[in-house]
């Protein structure tokens, strides 16, 4: 994965990369995103580095919920539900939810919210066939974090 911070994660294929950088006014808001579209559905594994300042101000609710606020968001979805989902020892949530956007057929979603120090990590999920829910699972069971 890039960012150089230890997350790792096994996909299907060649993974698309997209990097971003952001001005903000404590620092730079840095992403790195992977994303593959295996039959089905598609799946993306975003490692987000903020100002530690920043993040040092927020609450590890306060994150998770603006994490949850960008995925329904970009994904035009519905949320149908938000629960504690740590991996280890590392806070985490799981987001579930549906959408129709992209392929216009009704589509189930999963993304998962990890973070620790300045780092917000985000797998997200969708799909509406078998081949595509067993990929989910085994790129959601590959992530590796520090």
């Amino acid at each position: 994965m890039p960012g150089g911070i230890g997350v790792t994660v096994s996909m299907p294929g060649t993974p698309e990369h997209r990097h971003a950088d952001k001005a903000v006014f404590l620092g730079h808001v840095v992403s790195d995103t992977l994303l593959v579209y295996p039959e089905g559905g598609w799946c993306a594994v975003t490692v987000t580095q903020a100002p530690k300042v920043a993040m040092s101000m927020a609450t590890y609710g306060t994150i998770f919920d603006m994490a949850r606020k960008s995925v329904l968001e970009d994904v035009a979805a519905t949320e149908t539900g938000f629960v504690d989902h740590p991996r280890g020892t590392t806070e985490g949530r799981r987001l579930t939810f549906t959408t129709t956007k992209d392929s216009g057929k009704p589509q189930v979603g999963i993304a998962d919210v990890y973070t620790w120090d300045a780092v917000v990590v985000t797998t997200t999920c969708t799909f509406h066939t078998d081949a595509a829910t067993a990929a989910r699972d085994r790129i959601l069971a590959s992530l590796t974090l520090p």
